[in-house]
């Protein structure tokens, strides 16, 4: 049994008590807010719960394991700082933090601690957005055009935030989910209408994406009507998605616009709409059930907090344009000729350099990564930080490179010949390639013109001068082949 204990038992705080009572393999040990008469409230309706004022007395409780963090999002930060110091694992209500640098804080702590820190994503766990997850990766949609979101509403206005972080949240988390991309550039413009507390009640956001997929999208407490929908539309198909509604909240449009290259020509087509089955289940308990399922097995959440933290940059950066009447902010240096596939996940996506490259679905980029034009990287790799792959390098799928690998692409590199400096256009690229399941070590350097066979071994610090035959280990320098046996 996991004991948890609730930090803040208003509005938000009272749905995660309800769901969490409901799990099995999870007790609320305690619920902790400031206001006494929240407490009393819990305690009319769940009579065995101990209530505490004091946040202090949670953290050095041992029977408790982990503390579900349900306040104003300026005390997330340290709030979870002290539970994690204190060798608590952590849910935390979105946003994770009010900025990026918290955030970055707070999961490295984690990491020191080795406790698990997740992120109350809620619409992550709706199985509508699962389905449509499903559909865009299984290419039914085809190339992603662009997204339209509304977000809308009559109030709550929040005295502490603007509507950008109380309901822009909730859809930045769900299209970085269903696309599996993170964004490259955000611009923004809002309005400041009814409150004195100087924060905007309503806001249009451009999001930017690989691929140039762009989501507009339209956040507002000022509205008549409740709104929670969006709109998919890619190259072969549409989806929609209505959230409020009890039946078909999944719509596959059958429509869309061919071009004819021969004569170019445009046609319309119109077909069939079908609705999706979607389970009727509670995303928040799903949600709770999760948490718990990570904490018993030790397993990464599908909210870590690094999900939370591309979402508090988007937030960032959208406050950057509002305060900048609508100016552009990047969030990486990702060019849009780069081709990523589903699931590509990029660690600090300001820190890394990607210009036209390919890279595979489900691979992992570190910090302080460059990956130059015409390489190609397959699916399911592990680039470490601080890796330079240049033109010409070919990487199969499954391929790990470790931390600081340098690829070379000239066999004869020169910066002037006869008194000229020389161009691009002056070098010469030999191709490089690492075939399925090898694995670089750490500070490698890879001379261009070789082939490292399949599910080799180079060993950290090696100088690779030549071919390295498959399900062999090669180290030194220059590498020498220990074994060519399958390894």
């Amino acid at each position: 049994m996991t004991n948890i204990a609730i930090i803040g038992c208003g509005y938000w705080g009272s749905n995660l008590i309800r769901v969490f009572s409901q799990l099995e393999q999870a007790r609320i040990h305690t619920c902790c807010d400031l206001d006494e008469s929240k407490l009393k409230k819990v305690k009319i309706t769940f009579p065995t719960i101990n209530t505490t004022t004091d946040y202090q007395s949670v953290l050095s409780n041992p029977e408790i394991d982990a503390v579900v963090i349900a306040t104003p999002v300026l005390s997330h930060y340290n709030l979870a700082k002290l539970a994690l110091a204190a060798g608590k694992h952590v849910l935390l209500e979105k946003p994770m933090t009010s900025t990026s640098k918290d955030s970055i804080e707070l999961i490295e702590l984690a990491k020191q601690k080795n406790k698990i820190l997740m992120v109350d994503h809620t619409f992550e766990y709706e199985p509508a957005v699962r389905q449509i997850k499903k559909i865009i990766e299984s290419g039914e949609l085809g190339e992603i055009y662009y997204i339209n979101a509304n977000w809308l509403n009559l109030g709550l206005i929040q005295p502490d935030i603007n509507v950008v972080f109380d309901l822009a949240t909730h859809v930045f988390s769900i299209i970085n989910y269903v696309t599996g991309k993170e964004p490259v550039g955000v611009k923004a413009n809002g309005g400041k209408y009814v409150g004195n507390n100087g924060f905007e009640e309503m806001a249009n956001i451009i999001v930017k994406y690989p691929g140039k997929i762009i989501a507009n999208i339209n956040v507002s407490w000022l509205e008549p009507y409740k709104t929670r929908k969006m709109v998919i539309v890619g190259s072969k198909k549409m989806l929609s998605f209505d959230l409020l509604q009890p039946q078909e909240q999944l719509k596959i449009f059958d429509k869309g616009v061919d071009v004819n290259n021969m004569d170019n020509k445009i046609s319309y087509r119109s077909g069939d709409v079908y609705s999706p089955n979607v389970e009727p289940v509670e995303p928040l308990k799903e949600l709770a059930k999760h948490f718990i399922f990570c904490l018993k097995e030790n397993k990464i959440p599908l909210t870590p907090g690094e999900a939370g933290l591309q979402v508090v940059k988007l937030l960032e950066s959208v406050e950057k344009s509002l305060k900048n009447n609508g100016a552009e902010i990047m969030l990486n240096k990702i060019s849009n000729e780069a081709k990523l596939g589903n699931n590509v996940k990029i660690f600090h996506p300001s820190l890394v350099n990607l210009y036209g490259c390919e890279i595979g679905d489900n691979t992992k980029i570190g910090t302080f990564v460059e990956i130059q034009k015409n390489s190609k990287i397959g699916k399911n790799c592990k680039i470490s930080s601080h890796s330079f792959i240049c033109e010409g390098v070919l990487i199969e799928d499954e391929v790990f490179i470790g931390h600081g690998v340098k690829f070379i692409n000239d066999k004869y590199p020169r910066a002037a010949a006869n008194g000229n400096l020389l161009t691009e256009s002056d070098w010469i690229v030999t191709p490089t390639i690492i075939r399925k399941g090898a694995s670089i070590g750490t500070n490698a350097t890879i001379l261009c013109g070789v082939t490292v066979g399949e599910n080799s071994i180079v060993g950290a610090g090696s100088v690779v001068t030549r071919n390295i035959p498959p399900n062999s280990i090669a180290y030194g320098n220059p590498a020498i082949i220990k074994f060519g046996k399958k390894i």
